[in-house]
């Protein structure tokens, strides 16, 4: 079984953006060309207490 590689990938960075996540998942995900993948990153801020 051949794995077929997409033409582009789409990186979506996100940071705080739980209100607008899903409406840009579905954003990305309607697009016509569907020659592509897809990775979110999701950036964490982690307070380390001493």
């Amino acid at each position: 079984m051949e794995i077929k590689t997409p033409k582009i990938s789409v990186i979506m960075p996100t940071y705080n953006a739980e209100t607008h996540l899903s409406k840009a998942i579905d954003s990305i995900l309607a697009q016509t060309f569907d020659d592509f993948e897809f990775l979110s990153i999701i950036l964490v801020r982690v307070l380390l207490l001493r």
